[in-house]
């Protein structure tokens, strides 16, 4: 009897201090593992927000497609135009160098035809006597041909020879310096000798006319020759021949 009414032997308290610690480090690691979880959850959850905004931006919307688009188009078109405004230039530039080139060559082949022209036309007067008649004549026929020929530097230059200086010297001979009051004086006085009286008086007139240096300037003779030193020669000369020609008449 007494045994059935006996207490339990007490626990020591050693043994309840061990539950209790142990109890608590298993509280601390579950709660240890819970917060892990969620870190570990927050951290897939921003590593999932950071991918779906990096989808986003490299991902464009159909409004920055657009945009995109417009920027390239405008670029493209740029760069085309920029392509076109070379090539217009280049094609100008080589249109240009050809219409130059076939101006030289066209200068070139202009100048060696009035050459040879006029070698034909001056060559009867380098063969045989040179005497008063032939010198009226000569003046006669360059006279001629110098008042209905347009000259110009470009198609027609004017050469000295073809100046109908009035002087009975040989065209071979004949300067624009050298024509002064006693050349042409000769050249009336002689041709005087040997005319009409009307005809003289008709030569002297149309030489007035053909020498005065108006007439040179409206011609445009004093450009038309090319070499620059005789066209100034000839330019200072131009105002004497007149006074020779009146004072001649």
């Amino acid at each position: 009897m007494d045994d059935a009414f006996s207490e339990p032997p007490p626990t020591s308290h050693g043994n309840l201090k061990e539950e209790t610690e142990e109890e608590k480090e298993a509280q601390r690691l579950a709660e240890s593992r819970r917060k892990m979880a969620e870190l570990n959850a927050d951290r897939d959850r921003q590593r999932q927000r950071e991918k779906t905004v990096r989808a986003e931006t490299e991902a464009p919307s159909p409004r920055r497609a657009t945009e995109k688009w417009h920027r390239e188009e405008q670029e493209r078109l740029k760069h085309e135009e920029a392509v076109r405004k070379e090539d217009e230039l280049r094609r100008q530039e080589e249109k240009k160098a050809r219409q130059q080139e076939q101006a030289r060559r066209h200068r070139e082949e202009v100048l060696r035809r009035r050459q040879d022209e006029l070698h034909q036309r001056h060559e009867q007067w380098f063969s045989g006597p040179w005497n008063l008649s032939r010198a009226l004549e000569r003046y006669r026929i360059c006279s001629a041909f110098f008042d209905k020929t347009q000259f110009s530097a470009d198609d027609q230059p004017l050469a000295l020879i073809d100046i109908p200086w009035p002087t009975l010297r040989h065209p071979a001979n004949n300067t624009a310096s050298e024509v002064d009051w006693d050349t042409v004086k000769d050249f009336f006085t002689g041709v005087k000798g040997c005319t009409r009286p009307n005809e003289y008086k008709i030569l002297v007139r149309q030489s007035m006319h053909r020498f005065h240096p108006d007439r040179w300037t409206s011609r445009r003779l004093y450009i038309s020759i090319l070499d620059e030193a005789q066209r100034n020669e000839i330019e200072t000369s131009g105002s004497l021949h007149d006074r020779h020609v009146c004072e001649a008449e």
